[in-house]
């Protein structure tokens, strides 16, 4: 069975909460944004829109005035989701399914309320041909319009079924957003002031001095799935061209999440976020409040800037080559700026702890919050992992795609539905071994998170040019995908995992270094070297560009490392192989010396940066010892009073000194 599958929640409306307010909505426009790669993938011929009442932007998208009346729970300013309602969705749409036509031009919009509230779009039969799901609202205009910001619109079994192919069913093909006036608004009894938030480094009260609230937000959950396919001639974004339906042509697919997390539920006893898992409880005992406000919103506390958390994702394969394991990184995406918090409750019987007040721009304790694969697709908020300082979180909008001139208004990004994407080549889809398997990893990026590792996850999926199943071997699990090739706890004398935290690096970031090697015979072993930076960069951020404020930063670099040093003694090293996961960047220089294998940058551009990982195997006349691999850091420190590299106590080839953690 799928593990996503649909669920019918409650037909009836929720009924009304003595605590919070119920908004009624009615009426306004809903845009439609269709992902025509997928419709062709699965066979949906939806015609070209016409008709009065659509505005036409271009052939993806469409919007339309509504005959809605939804019923809103909300707290004050802020949105806690939908109790209920329906409406009609007049359309153009004839959709032609093998050879017959399915009439969707009258859409009856039906409410399902619950925990994760749900829109069903239906035909004049009652069928339930596609339904709206990562649903993300918020109030806008003083409270006076009730907005969807995105959400997924995604195939329901019923159109599967006619489709004829069961694996249809809950594919995202689509995106709604709606801005819907509100009517009327019955006020309910919970208290709507409230404290200042609790920002991160804020002193407890009634506690120990020194007892702070800490950031310490988790990945609950998050499913993978295919957005599209592209032919990029040259291999560059600018290249690519949609292949419809991802038949001949296809040189990449593009793959996104839905991601979810959770805020911290500690309050000064440690609770379990996600139970069973070694990483899913806080280390924190209070945990703080997180700001969430979108880019160019103005100077906003505690950063006084438009500070927001981001999101990357990650492809990784597995194969086995030579009886060892070696792991691949073959996908990245660039990064996806947040934009508000739903500030749902992911637990039962432990609310949300969120104010009224502050609106959907700051996660509570205990709140959760989802973004859906057409959100974290959307072209008009993604942008380059390198303005983003990951371990600080710092962001540059100075001189970002957004802000090109720093003059503080916002610019289109100019991205194509193929740029700053996580496009994977077709070629990497090809398994290597019968053993090869494949993970995707998901992560968060929060200002001041005091564990960046249960901010991040992965699990097993099978990826292919026309699907991605979020199905195998390996479930979810918190941490990053080097982890689960090799635990950092084993001792076995063949694996290691060490890395350095931020504390090791001057605050500069996390890097892990891990190799798997197999005793050939014959006087042979076999290295599978990964070294993964997790968020490490020597970042030239300057405060004071912008207009009416001295916080708004501009990052003028933002490289990692730029040298890979691993120690040998005197070993005949052959079969020697350095793969980065993107065939755009310049290939490193190998150098064999008498005592250490060597991989060096060509340029800065080619620095191995923060979410990248590269693998590096080659063959020795030795085994395993312990040693020091020592990574040069692209930017010189001197000036700063920092190392211009970084050893990590990992290991050599066949070096003398030996230590009681295995190696001997």
């Amino acid at each position: 069975m799928k593990e996503e599958q649909v669920l019918l929640p409650p037909d009836l409306p929720l009924a009304m909460s003595p605590e919070l307010d119920r908004v009624t909505v009615r009426g306004g426009d809903v845009r439609l944004i269709w992902n025509e790669s997928n419709l062709a993938l699965y066979r949906l011929d939806r015609g070209a829109p016409k008709g009065r009442n659509i505005e036409i932007a271009n052939t993806e998208f469409a919007r339309f005035a509504t005959q809605t009346r939804f019923e809103i729970n909300a707290e004050g300013a802020s949105v806690r989701g939908l109790a209920g309602g329906e409406g009609v969705l007049k359309t153009p749409y004839r959709f032609n399914v093998n050879g017959k036509q399915v009439d969707a031009r009258r859409l009856k919009a039906l409410v399902r309320p619950g925990a994760a509230p749900r829109i069903d779009l239906q035909d004049s039969y009652g069928r339930t041909l596609f339904y709206v799901d990562r649903i993300m609202f918020e109030f806008l205009d003083d409270g006076s319009i009730f907005s969807i910001r995105s959400a997924d619109i995604r195939i329901a079994p019923a159109l599967a079924k006619m489709i004829g192919n069961a694996d249809a069913a809950d594919q995202p093909v689509g995106e709604w957003q709606s801005a819907m006036p509100v009517e009327s608004r019955i006020g309910g009894s919970r208290p709507k002031s409230c404290a200042a938030p609790n920002w991160p480094g804020t002193q407890v009260v009634g506690q120990p001095d020194g007892t702070k609230y800490q950031a310490d937000v988790f990945m609950f959950s998050f499913t993978s799935a295919l957005m599209r396919c592209s032919n990029c001639s040259a291999g560059e974004p600018g290249s690519c061209t949609t292949v419809s339906g991802c038949g001949a042509g296809t040189t990449h697919v593009i793959y996104a999440p839905s991601s979810t997390l959770a805020n911290s539920r500690n309050r000064g006893t440690p609770i379990a976020n996600v139970t069973g898992d070694p990483l899913g409880t806080s280390t924190a005992l209070y945990g703080a409040d997180v700001p969430w406000y979108q880019k160019f919103t103005g100077a906003s506390a505690p950063y006084n800037n438009d500070q927001h958390p981001y999101l990357i994702w990650n492809l990784y394969r597995l194969d086995t080559v030579d009886g060892v394991e070696r792991l691949t990184q073959v996908g990245r995406s660039q990064a996806k700026h947040a934009f508000l918090t739903t500030n749902v409750d992911p637990y039962a019987g432990d609310p949300c702890d969120d104010c009224g007040a502050w609106g959907n721009h700051i996660l509570g304790k205990s709140c959760g919050d989802t973004y859906g694969t057409g959100n974290n697709d959307s072209s008009s908020d993604l942008g380059p992992r390198s303005e983003i300082v990951a371990a600080t979180g710092v962001w540059g909008r100075c001189g970002s795609i957004y802000d090109p001139d720093c003059n503080g208004a916002s610019n289109a990004s100019g991205n194509t539905s193929h740029t700053n994407r996580m496009r994977v080549p077709v070629g990497e889809l090809t398994p290597v071994s019968a053993t090869t398997r494949y993970l995707f990893e998901s992560w968060y990026i929060v200002r001041e998170d005091i564990n960046i590792y249960n901010t991040m996850a992965s699990r097993s999926v099978v990826p292919t040019t026309s699907s991605i199943s979020n199905s195998g071997s390996q479930g979810f699990l918190l941490g990053p995908v080097i982890d689960r090739w090799v635990d950092p706890n084993s001792t076995d004398p063949m694996e290691t995992n060490r890395g350095l935290t931020s504390a090791d690096t001057n605050g500069e970031g996390h890097v892990k270094v891990a190799m798997k090697v197999k005793d050939l015979g014959g006087g042979l072993w076999r290295y599978e070297v990964a070294v993964a930076n997790m968020d490490f960069s020597r970042a030239e951020v300057v405060i004071g560009n912008g207009p009416g404020t001295n916080q708004v930063p501009r990052v003028i670099s933002n490289n990692g490392f730029n040298r890979i040093r691993i120690p040998h003694a005197g070993a005949t090293i052959t079969d020697i192989s350095y793969r980065d996961g993107d065939a755009l960047r310049a290939d490193w220089t190998t150098n064999l010396t008498s005592d250490a294998l060597e991989f060096v940058a060509p340029n800065a551009d080619a620095s191995l940066n923060w979410g990248v990982m590269t693998n590096i195997t080659f063959t020795a006349d030795r085994p395993p010892s312990s040693g020091d691999v020592t990574l040069g850091v692209t930017r010189d420190g001197s000036g700063q009073g920092l190392p211009n590299s970084y050893d990590v106590a990992s290991f050599g080839v066949g070096l003398p000194t030996m230590f009681s953690d295995g190696f001997e």
